[in-house]
């Protein structure tokens, strides 16, 4: 479980030479999913105050009822079908769809929780996903960097040796990743 191993970490954090005060979470897609679930665990435990979330064109929202799953619902190779599919395979019960540490939009409360940094790509059916997000973090008076990248497709981001784009993106989200580590 993705929390379990940052407590883990936290519990050791001298021994492997890691500051406490430094820990953030980082996800693309359902990876995404994963590191705000855990953002919103962590500040409901109170177990470990993170330093950041990193979230890139995360999946938030199961019902996928928002404009981009229509116009980039297909042809920019992830499609909303297949991410359908993709969120009935993870939340095999009908009550996990409302589980907030499953489906991070369920949360009952956004306050407090980590600075977010939320990447988008503008041909992906995620796109209002991620947008969606960072508004409602925004709107709960939670620090939060939104970048949407034009002429991009959902995976952009690993895509370095394609384009130079995703070499930018990268270093936007090192760069803004050490200015929440600096203050």
């Amino acid at each position: 479980d993705c929390f379990e191993t940052l407590l883990w970490i936290r519990d050791r954090a001298d021994q492997l030479g890691i500051d406490v005060e430094k820990i953030g979470v980082a996800g693309d897609s359902a990876g995404g999913n994963l590191a705000a679930a855990v953002a919103l665990k962590a500040r409901d435990t109170g177990a470990i105050n993170l330093a950041f979330q990193a979230l890139i064109y995360p999946c938030i929202d199961p019902e996928m009822k928002f404009e981009s799953a229509v116009e980039n619902g297909s042809g920019y190779g992830l499609t909303t079908k297949s991410m359908k599919t993709f969120w009935d395979l993870y939340l095999t019960k009908k009550a996990d769809r409302k589980n907030p540490y499953a489906a991070p939009l369920n949360a009952n409360d956004f306050k407090g929780l980590a600075p977010a940094i939320i990447i988008t790509a503008e041909y992906d059916p995620l796109l209002d996903d991620g947008y969606n997000y960072a508004q409602i973090l925004k709107s709960n008076g939670v620090q939060t960097i939104y970048y949407e990248y034009p002429g991009m497709i959902h995976g952009f981001f690993s895509l370095a040796g394609v384009t130079p784009i995703a070499i930018e993106a990268q270093q936007r989200l090192v760069d803004e990743i050490n200015a929440f580590l600096a203050d």
